[in-house]
Formats: structure tokens, sequence, C-alpha cells
């Protein structure tokens, strides 16, 4: 069997199809009780139609595959395409009338190709979202099919491995909530608008001032650029993530998606203005870095990230990190903690009321 062939999903007997099968009935008891011959002919008509609907239709579904793409990864609540090949190996017959729809209890449909030949291929792109951060496996598609006249519905059901991974939800922040926290000893912090010094030049990002754009090089490259002035700048982030389940706290889960979603909005905000950012929690850690890969890096880790369990030891590596050159983000999914120390080290925790989207 090809890849993708599919198995038999059943069949559904269709409104017109049900009619004429009453039809056919009627038909056969009239002519038994009567012997008239034309009610004969009539039923050997009515019932070829019936016949030729259950051959027909599933000579279109044969020889028929059915392949999907989609994005690696995906953010939450972002629509995007499964790229649906559909594929018709047979030599002379085309399939006419295929719907796709959504395997399951609720047949929703998906898309619909009037017509692929033989030999030849049909891409339908199909729009989907997903609104749970995780690692999702995409439902199977099955195709179906009326052909000739609609009275019998036949079905296959195509079942692969497709998984797609979802980020948590990027929002555009300010990082001044950031900058504002405490930092290590020995690490300077990070300076206002108007620093002392020419750091470096950017591209513009939603909340940065108007006044801090290079108009020059702006028109050179047709890019708002910016630049940045500093004082003494840190530009080291790592962010410091209490996955741990605390049962106490109400609406947890709830509180566990918000600080996810914050620190990986803070996360990509201050790698896009080239900040190296780490990211270390209760079961792993991501090693500071810049850049695209560094991004791509947080958010499969923040993707996949489950609440720990309680009695897991994170005081100890806060610790360890309090001598980082690094400025440590504390984030916590307690609402009672937020904007204050922690218990142990006195580091600050994050508040996320105070981030300001821009």
């Amino acid at each position: 069997m090809r890849p993708g062939q599919g198995r038999r999903a059943g069949n559904r007997l269709r409104l017109p199809g049900l009619v004429f099968i009453i039809i056919a009935m009627l038909l056969l008891m009239a002519a038994l009780n009567t012997g008239n011959n034309l009610l004969f002919i009539v039923l050997g008509g009515v019932t070829s139609f019936v016949l030729m609907s259950v051959v027909l239709s599933s000579w279109s579904l044969r020889n028929v595959t059915l392949r999907r793409d989609a994005p690696y990864a995906v953010h939450r609540g972002e629509p995007f395409l499964i790229e649906t090949r559909i594929e018709n190996h047979k030599l002379s017959m085309p399939t006419i009338g295929l719907r796709v729809e959504a395997a399951g209890r609720d047949a929703e449909s998906l898309g619909f190709i009037v017509k692929v030949p033989a030999r030849r291929a049909a891409v339908l792109n199909i729009p989907y979202m997903l609104n749970r951060r995780g690692l999702h496996r995409i439902p199977a598609f099955r195709l179906a099919t009326g052909f000739p006249f609609g009275l019998l519905e036949k079905r296959r059901r195509y079942d692969d491995e497709l998984e797609v991974l979802v980020y948590p939800r990027i929002r555009a922040m300010r990082a001044a909530v950031v900058e504002k926290l405490p930092g290590p000893a020995g690490v300077a912090r990070s300076a206002a608008a108007d620093g002392e010094e020419y750091f470096s030049i950017r591209e513009y990002l939603p909340g940065d001032e108007i006044r801090r754009i290079a108009w020059r090089i702006s028109a050179r490259l047709g890019v708002w650029m910016v630049r940045e002035m500093s004082r003494q700048h840190s530009r080291f982030v790592i962010f410091a993530l209490d996955t741990r389940w605390t049962p106490e706290v109400d609406r947890f889960p709830e509180h566990f998606e918000e600080v996810i979603e914050v620190v990986a909005s803070l996360a990509v905000t201050l790698l896009k203005r080239q900040f190296n950012v780490g990211l270390v929690t209760p079961t792993g850690a991501v090693e500071g870095g810049e850049g695209v890969g560094q991004e791509r890096r947080i958010l499969e880790m923040l993707a996949r990230l489950e609440p720990a369990p309680p009695e897991m030891d994170f005081e100890t590596r806060l610790r360890k990190l309090e001598s980082h050159e690094a400025r440590l983000v504390c984030v916590s999914p307690d609402p009672a903690l937020w904007g204050q120390r922690s218990t142990s080290g006195g580091l600050w925790i994050l508040d996320p009321r105070e981030t300001v989207h821009a």
C-alpha cells in the first residue's frame, strides 16, 4: 500500500439515497402484488441507480492518497495552513466531488475539490488554529465522495503523525520593567534613552522614542533605525521561572500560562534589542545567547514546559546564579509573591501586572 493510502471509514446513506430505497421497496411490493411488468422495469432502473452509486463512489476513492504538511511550530492562537496534497494514482478515471473533513464525531467540512484528473494531484491549503501551548498532534483527515448521484457517501480515513509545536503567545512589550530591577553586584544598570554615550544602532521597535531615530541612516536604508545610548549597559539577562506546582495558589493553571507568556514576550523583546538572554527553571535551563536561534530555543522550552513537583529544590540553583554577571529576573505564578522579595536569596520577583505592552 502506498504511503497515505488510507483505510475505510464507513459509508453514510444520504437523504436522496434513503428516498430511492423507500421508492424501490414500494415498487417491489407493488410489482409483486400486481405482476405488472412495467413496475418491474421501473424497479430495475431505481435499483441500478443505487448500485451504480455504491460501485462508482468506491471506485472513485481507490488509489487516492492524502499527504499533509504543516509548520514545525506556531504561536498560540495564530492561524496557520495545513498543506493537504491529494493524489489520484488511477490510470484513466478521475476522482470527482471530494470533500475533506476532520475525523471525529463532528465531521467538520474543511474543504472541497471538484475534480482530480487521473495521475494528477490537487493541493488544498486548510486554515487551522491551536489555542493551547505544547506539542499537538493534528487530528486525522477523511476524504468523502458521493459521486456520481449523491445517494451514498463513501469515506476513507488517512492517519499520519503530523505534529505541531505551539509556542506561547508573543506580545510586544517594553523592557523598562526588566531594566528597573536591581542587578547583581558589579553589573551596571541599563540607562534611559538619554544615556551618556553611543552604544549601538538597531531597527525601530514599537514603543521606542521618536527622538532616538537616526534619520540619515533610516533614509539611506529605507528602514526606521534608532540609536541606543547607555551609561554602563548591562545586556545579560537570565529569566528564573519557578514552575513548581503550588496547590494553595488559586487559579494556578491560569497564572502559570500568564507568566509563561510574559517571560516569552520579554525574552523575545530583549533578544530583538540584541540582549544576551538565558532561561532557567527547576527542570532545565537554556544557556545565555543571542539572535534568532536563541529565540527559538527559549520558545521551544517554554512551549514544552509543565508544572514541576513542589518538592524540587530551586532555591539552590538561584543562589548560584546570584554571583552571575547577568541580571536575574525571577518570575513566579504565585500572585502573592509578585513585586516582593523571594524567601531565599532576597531576589526581587517580577510583577507581570507592571509589564507595559508596546
